[in-house]
C-alpha cells in the first residue's frame, strides 16, 4: 500500500465515523456542528501523462455528488462522482451533493486548464515576495490556480491592467492588447479578475505586463496558453 492510498483509507475511515458519531449524539438531543454541504476539491498534475485529476470530496457520508464539466449547474440527472475526473484539455467543473433527487447548497466549481504552457521556462523582471512564493517561481505555469487563504486579506490588489505581448526572438514584442482591471480597489471584499486574450497568434515568447495602480501585493496565479 502507497502513503497516498493508506492516508485515504485513513480519511475516509474518518469520514465514516464522525458522521456516525454525529448522527448519534444528535439522536441524544446533543447539538454538534452541521456538516457542510460544500465540496472540497482537489487537483494532481500529471505532466507525463498530459492531463489533470480532480477529486470531489464531501464531509457528509454517504454523499451523492453529480458534476458536470461544461459550466452548467449540475442536476438530478448529471454524470455521478464515482472517482477522480480526469481533464486533459479545459474544463468547467460544477458540482454538489444531492439528496433524494434535490441539490443541495450552492455548487463548488473549478476551472481547469492542461494547457501548452505548463511546466515551460518562466523569467520575472519584478522582484518576488518570499513570503506568498506559494508553489514556487512556476506556480504561474504548474496547472494549479489559486484561491482563498488565510494570508490573503489587505494590502492585496489587482494591477491597473495586463498588457498581453509576443516574440519570435525574444528581443522584439509586439503588443496584442491590454485589458483594463474592472475590480475597484475600495472594494472590500476579496474578489478575482481573469483578463483574457483572444486571439490566434505564432509566437515563441509571451511577455505579460501588470503595473502596480496601488501600494501593495498583486497575487496571480495560472497564466493559461492554448
Amino acid at each position: 500500500m502507497t502513503a497516498n492510498a493508506f492516508s485515504d483509507d485513513i480519511h475516509h475511515s474518518l469520514t465514516v465515523g464522525m458522521n456516525a458519531h454525529i448522527s448519534k449524539l444528535q439522536g441524544m438531543g446533543i447539538r454538534t456542528f452541521t456538516l457542510s454541504d460544500e465540496l472540497e476539491v482537489t487537483m494532481q498534475v500529471d505532466t507525463a501523462g498530459r492531463e489533470i485529476e480532480v477529486i470531489l470530496d464531501a464531509e457528509k457520508y454517504p454523499a451523492e455528488i453529480r458534476y458536470t464539466t461544461d459550466g452548467s449547474v449540475p442536476v438530478a440527472s448529471s454524470a455521478l462522482y464515482a472517482g477522480p475526473i480526469t481533464v486533459q484539455d479545459s474544463a468547467h467543473i460544477k458540482a454538489a451533493i444531492f439528496r433524494d433527487g434535490v441539490l443541495q447548497g450552492t455548487p463548488t466549481e473549478k476551472k481547469v486548464d492542461y494547457h501548452r504552457a505548463i511546466n515551460k521556462p518562466i523569467h520575472y523582471n519584478s522582484k518576488l515576495y518570499e513570503g506568498y512564493m506559494a508553489g514556487g517561481t512556476n506556480a504561474l505555469l504548474d496547472g494549479y490556480r489559486g484561491g482563498l487563504t488565510y494570508l490573503d486579506g489587505p494590502g492585496v490588489f489587482q494591477p491597473g491592467q495586463v498588457e498581453l505581448l509576443t516574440s519570435e526572438d525574444g528581443e522584439n514584442f509586439i503588443s496584442r492588447g491590454i485589458v483594463p482591471t474592472t475590480v475597484p480597489a475600495d472594494d472590500p471584499d476579496l474578489l478575482f479578475q481573469e483578463y483574457t486574450f483572444d486571439g490566434n497568434w505564432k509566437t515563441r515568447y509571451i511577455r505579460l505586463k501588470a503595473p502596480r495602480a496601488n501600494p501593495g501585493f498583486i497575487f496571480a496565479d495560472e497564466i493559461v496558453v492554448w
